[in-house]
């Protein structure tokens, strides 16, 4: 499968600027001992309430895209494949296969059009929201006025600026040529070993 690289940095799933990386930095062990499966939903609360909307830019150095320039976002992510934070379908037509970036970048709206945006990450259909953008492409630039926070797949490690790309195939993943049935389950042989 293929990889996402901010930088040096490799990622599976999603690099974020914005409100991502407050959610990242709201989330204790404390937070998710006391509200269990309510942790994520609670964090997202408190960093959107924190959240200063900021600047960016994009540049797309294949020229596969015009640049862009945003006054006011609150989240730009650069994501590799459908999937991304416990099962969040924000890009419906992608594959971690697919040799290709989705990069998506949200402007600061009011709260029932955030409330949309965050409705349709279930299903996907947030990209169909007036305050959100996005692009497929293999290489990416984000500028920022300030240097910012960058979450790569939960972990804080780098800022902006940052370029963007794909390593195609570059994770190996091994799986069964066959669905696994009970008779070929570890506990099975162990089971037959044991009567033995």
């Amino acid at each position: 499968m293929d990889l996402g690289l901010a930088g040096y940095n490799h990622y599976v799933n999603v690099a974020s600027v914005g409100l991502a990386t407050g959610v990242a930095g709201a989330l204790s062990p404390q937070l998710e001992h006391a509200t269990g499966s309510l942790a994520y939903p609670v964090a997202a609360l408190r960093a959107y309430a924190d959240l200063e909307p900021f600047a960016a830019g994009l540049n797309f150095p294949d020229g596969d895209h015009e640049p862009a320039i945003f006054d006011r976002l609150i989240q730009v992510s650069v994501g590799n494949g459908r999937f991304y934070g416990g099962g969040f379908v924000v890009a419906p037509e992608s594959s971690a296969e697919d040799a290709a970036l989705d990069v998506y970048a949200i402007e600061a709206g009011g709260p029932v059009g955030l409330a949309r945006i965050a409705w349709g990450l279930r299903s996907g259909e947030f990209l169909d929201r007036a305050l959100v953008h996005h692009w497929r492409t293999r290489r990416v630039q984000l500028l920022t006025e300030y240097h910012l926070p960058l979450d790569i797949d939960g972990e804080l490690v780098a800022r902006t600026p940052k370029c963007f790309s794909v390593a195609p195939g570059a994770l190996k993943v091994l799986v069964p040529p066959r669905p696994m049935t009970t008779e070929d389950s570890v506990f099975s042989s162990l089971e037959l070993t044991a009567r033995a």
